[in-house]
């Protein structure tokens, strides 16, 4: 928790209250005059894992949602009568994890050098020109990190009125919560300090990309070529760098990547969705993962393009939208009780399937 605010805040009051994450960083981006980037990858592992997991979840995240335009995720109301309601605030790991990843994200596109925008990705302006449109020689500042982390923390200070507002059962105001913001940059200190041999080139940050046949999508943290001083690689490999948090390494964070879906997509849409073509044939995904623990550590999976569960994810990725298909069709959206608990704890929607809800 934040030592420097005037109050002691209880962390479970202080989230409640406060401002998602990813809106409080499109603010501060806009007054610092930095890009808006990343965002969700659309149909990406996220959907997939949570229709494997279970339907009546899948449903509930995916089929009952609308997006109002400049609006946040919204379930849609069971009556005419009934007002749209916010859904959910992203649980705060996601939260945390969502910050880190753009303070990475910033951190590295001052590597871009001139850089032109694309879904809310950032490219060296020589890869991508914008059609129809000049280059205006934009460049990330190299200190982008530290200017949104002051920014984000300066939105954050007046805790102090959102509490007293709490107290009182009147409406708090929003900002963001300094737990997560410090938790990010205690994260990202953690990473930026460590002595690794990376020898790496940003060549996109946050870059989406999309498998025309099958509609799974991706967003790529960091796109890099990599030097002659890196021993892992061949001299101008490139490869994709995947930032992950994780509470600690076990078994899963360690071995798990292989089988990941998320990574194996990753590598299923390179060729598919043009990047191939954009940066050339792709090496290998280097998994970089930084521990929440009080000492954090720093460790990374590479998992090479080759990986043979590529092939079998595309084609049950292709069968799991059929079975997509089906639910829709049919209006059927099976609960499966096996599922109710995982490696991440309990699902959200458990209380509602316990009320009998449809």
């Amino acid at each position: 928790m934040n030592t420097e605010l005037q109050i002691p805040v209880p962390a479970q009051l202080e989230i409640q209250t406060a401002m998602a994450m990813d809106e409080a960083v499109d603010l501060a981006c806009e007054e610092l005059g930095l890009p808006l980037i990343g965002g969700p990858s659309g149909s990406g592992w996220s959907m997939y894992a949570v229709a494997q997991r279970c339907p009546h979840l899948f449903r509930r995240q995916y089929i009952d949602i609308r997006k109002p335009v400049g609006g946040s995720a919204h379930r849609a109301p069971v009556s005419a009568d009934e007002p749209v309601q916010d859904l959910r605030v992203p649980a705060v790991p996601l939260q945390v994890g969502g910050l880190y990843h753009t303070l990475q994200a910033f951190y590295y596109a001052h590597g871009l050098g001139e850089y032109t925008v694309h879904d809310r990705g950032l490219i060296r302006a020589e890869l991508k020109p914008m059609r129809g449109r000049k280059k205006d020689g934009r460049t990330i500042p190299a200190d982008a990190a530290d200017k949104l982390l002051a920014k984000l923390k300066e939105m954050a200070q007046p805790i102090e009125a959102q509490l007293q507002a709490s107290l009182g059962n009147g409406k708090p105001p929003r900002y963001p919560s300094a737990g997560i913001i410090y938790e990010a940059e205690r994260c990202f200190d953690a990473h930026t300090s460590f002595e690794t041999t990376d020898d790496i080139e940003p060549l996109a940050v946050e870059w989406f990309a999309r498998h025309p046949g099958l509609g799974f999508t991706c967003r790529y943290d960091a796109i890099m070529k990599v030097g002659a001083n890196d021993p892992r690689f061949p001299k101008d490999a490139v490869v994709i760098y995947e930032r992950k948090t994780a509470a600690w390494l076990n078994e899963m964070n360690l071995t798990g990547w292989f089988i990941d879906g998320e990574i194996l997509g990753q590598i299923m849409c390179w060729d598919a969705g043009g990047c191939k073509e954009l940066f050339g044939p792709l090496t290998a995904v280097v998994v970089d993962i930084v521990t929440k623990a009080k000492t954090p550590q720093l460790h990374q999976v590479i998992v090479g393009a080759d990986v043979s569960a590529v092939k079998e994810h595309e084609r049950w990725i292709g069968y799991q939208n059929s079975e997509i298909a089906l639910w829709k069709a049919t209006g059927a959206y099976p609960k499966r009780w096996a599922a109710c608990f995982d490696k991440f704890g309990k699902c959200s929607n458990i209380d509602a399937c316990m009320r009998g809800e449809k």
